[in-house]
């Protein structure tokens, strides 16, 4: 009972937007990131408390929110949300995100994430 990023990801290219994102954590390239979120007209990042957890993700995180200041989404994953309450992440709680947690609510989520 719980959404795959991935996904969320083949949705959104049903709809013919380009997604760049590291197929497994070995393949990931912070050089080829940043080239792509330099290149992204938004970016989408999937945040859960094992994202709050990673060095590389909470890097990637400051460089899109303040550093490249791109347009951004969030979409929360997992079954908590423990991640909110992260210092770092002080500054998204007011942000509108999309909660990815109800399978059963997923039609309507995924409607939401495109029109963003």
């Amino acid at each position: 009972d719980i959404i795959y990023p991935l996904k969320v990801i083949e949705d959104i290219q049903k709809e013919n937007y380009n997604v760049w994102y590291p197929k497994t954590k070995e393949d990931f390239d912070l050089d080829e990131a940043i080239y792509a979120i330099k290149q992204s007209k938004m970016v989408i990042l999937g945040i859960s408390d094992e994202f709050a957890q990673n060095e590389i993700c909470i890097e990637v995180f400051k460089l899109v929110k303040y550093t490249l200041k791109k347009n951004y989404l969030l979409i929360e994953f997992g079954d908590s949300s423990k991640w909110i309450k992260d210092p770092i992440f002080a500054s998204v709680c007011g942000d509108v995100r999309v909660i990815m947690k109800d399978p059963k609510r997923y039609p309507f989520k995924i409607v939401e994430v495109i029109k963003s």
